[in-house]
């Protein structure tokens, strides 16, 4: 029986004209790939991930039901990466010696291949090159040193072979270098999807600019690390941006591109002063470990689906588990045990291997149409928004209470910015969508403090668009009583304020920059610092929003805040590409700093 995933796997493939042999190739056999085509199995994530991301996709479109072994091996991966990039070697070690590191429950042979790269990371320059050579050959057993036309690779395998090349070119520089010119255009040309690109691309020109130097090739460069960055601030990632910034000041220097050579050095030397007022290890390109964002999702599945159905907790757990422990499961504090979890996806009708997203489909390539919707709301551009607007609207099943919310959410807020209605009517539009899975007036569900307040992804987005829309037409209170519920709600969960880092960190800057009006300053500029140092950890979010709404918050508060830290926020708005921000923050500074000097 046809699954998304299994939908997904061969028609991308067959698009690509990729063989079954050559898909898994190392990972699993042609006959078991069959059977995950045919929907007769369901991989494990980490299987899941390498299948979707050597066909050059991003596999945090996937919302996935994974075990709770699973969920253990990645938060140990997860312990991993923050050990070593805090230097904490000795922990790292350590974490090698837990059961996690090789555990059965998930791909053996992917594991073992991480493990082992750890292990040359650990060891550092002087990492044994044949060990590495063993590690690559665990999922492509002829690997000769070179990158063969036949080779697909996972983003854990490009971190490898980045890593391997970074080591080669200490013993053998040539071949080192060699293979650093053909990972490059293997990810340019191979990875199609922009969220998988960002994950390796970035570090991948950084290997490349450390290594290949000299003015002749300052254009490649140059152009290489253009591409980079321009990938990476759409996305809202700069995880190596301070060292792509680097290089960009140096090759635009060497071409005699002194205008852009200035604007670099500028950004670079705001993000180096921010890692350093936050104690934050700025990244290196060293090594690469990339985590799926959308992992331990039982809890937002199962919501999903009670959602769907119109049912309450007590209902859906009785007869299997107390409602408090469901409320539990549902809202992430505890996991389900097998017997249960078996127990409650038959009774919401969840069938095994079900993948979603944001919306209800089995289709692929509406997840991407969402995420090109996202792309086209965040940049404002109307005309892609109605574009993507009315393919979803087209392809959705609408019968769906989860997909016709999600849909009229989006068009209510196009129609919004397009100057059809006021704040009014978008806060109406609204509630009547959300009354779609709310069955109590919203106001009595979710100031109630008696309950615990879970809400859907879709659920959330509305929920936010009313706050905003609340604190545009001047009812700044409700907004903020919205988005600190929401933050609530999330904060019950590390797992969902890790799984959906930056939807967490927008409604955080919306929150930080409201405060202030209501007389908490104090605890905005708070707001805001710590919202700071969580997105430099992890290298992604609105840093230039949380950055702006700070010395906002310290001016209202009467404190010193010079012209420069503004002119600072400018130029990491003009990074990001935020032209709002820009537009906002230059009104502001030549009101409170008039000169003859403009900001252009």
């Amino acid at each position: 029986m046809e699954n998304m995933f299994s939908g997904f796997l061969r028609k991308e493939r067959e698009k690509r004209g990729i063989s079954q042999e050559r898909l898994c190739r190392g990972v699993c056999a042609v006959s078991a790939l069959s059977r995950y085509e045919n929907g007769e199995r369901i991989p494990d994530r980490l299987l899941m991930n390498t299948l979707i991301e050597r066909l050059g996709k991003s596999s945090d479109k996937l919302v996935t039901m994974i075990s709770c072994q699973e969920y253990a091996y990645f938060e140990w991966k997860r312990k991993v990466k923050e050990a070593l990039r805090n230097k904490k070697i000795s922990l790292a070690q350590e974490l090698l010696q837990k059961k996690e590191s090789l555990d059965g429950c998930v791909h053996s042979v992917l594991q073992e291949q991480f493990y082992r790269y750890i292990q040359g990371i650990l060891m550092g320059t002087s990492a044994d090159i044949s060990d590495l050579e063993k590690a690559i050959r665990l999922t492509h057993p002829e690997f000769s040193g070179k990158i063969e036309e036949e080779d697909l690779f996972s983003i854990q395998e490009l971190n490898l072979l980045l890593f391997y090349a970074k080591c080669k070119i200490q013993k053998e520089v040539e071949q080192g270098r060699e293979l650093l010119e053909a990972l490059l255009p293997y990810i340019q040309e191979h990875i199609t999807d922009i969220q998988a690109k960002n994950q390796i691309f970035p570090r991948a020109v950084c290997l490349y600019c450390r290594y290949v130097t000299g003015e002749a090739n300052a254009q490649k460069r140059y152009l290489l690390c253009r591409e980079a960055f321009e990938n990476s601030r759409k996305d809202q990632r700069f995880e190596y941006t301070v060292e792509l910034l680097g290089y960009m000041r140096k090759d635009a220097i060497c071409l005699g591109k002194e205008f852009e050579a200035v604007s670099y050095q500028v950004w670079k030397k705001i993000l180096e002063a921010m890692y350093q007022e936050y104690g934050v290890e700025i990244p290196q390109a060293e090594w690469g470990i990339e985590i799926p964002q959308n992992l331990f999702l039982i809890p937002e599945i199962l919501l999903s689906a009670r959602v769907e159905q119109g049912a309450s907790q007590e209902e859906i757990s009785e007869g299997i588990c107390t409602p408090e422990t469901y409320s539990r499961i549902e809202t992430g504090k505890r996991s389900p045990s097998l017997k249960n979890l078996e127990a409650l996806k038959s009774r919401l009708k969840i069938r095994s291997g079900y993948y979603m997203g944001e919306v209800w489909t089995e289709d692929f390539a509406v997840l991407e149409l969402v995420q090109e919707l996202r792309a086209a709301v965040s940049a404002s551009n109307l005309k892609a928004w109605e574009m993507c607007q009315q393919r979803l609207e087209e392809k959705l099943d609408l019968s769906k209470k989860i997909n016709r919310q999600y849909t009229e959410g989006y068009r209510t807020c196009l129609e919004y910015q397009k100057g059809k209605f006021l704040e009014d009517e978008w806060i109406r539009r609204h509630r009547k969508t959300l009354s779609y899975t709310r069955k109590e007036p919203m106001e009595q569900r979710m100031f109630c403090e008696e309950r615990a307040h879970v809400f859907t992804n879709t659920e959330t987005i509305l929920l936010q668009q009313i706050a905003l829309a609340e604190k545009i037409r001047g009812e700044k209170e409700k907004a903020v009583e919205i988005w600190e519920l929401l933050l609530k709600d999330y904060g019950r969960s590390r797992i969902r304020m890790e799984n959906h880092f930056k939807e967490v960190m927008l409604i955080w800057s919306n929150l930080a920059n409201t405060l202030p009006d209501v007389g908490k300053t104090k605890e905005g500029i708070a707001l805001a610092d710590q919202g700071i140092r969580m997105v430099l950890e992890k290298g992604q979010g609105p840093l230039n929003m949380l950055f702006a709404n700070r010395i906002y918050a310290m001016k209202e508060a009467g404190q010193d805040v010079r012209k420069e830290q503004f002119e600072q926020a400018y130029a990491l708005s003009e990074m990001f590409g935020d032209l709002e921000l820009q537009n906002s923050l230059k009104y502001y500074i030549q009101k409170n700093w008039p000169s003859k000097e403009k900001i252009h």
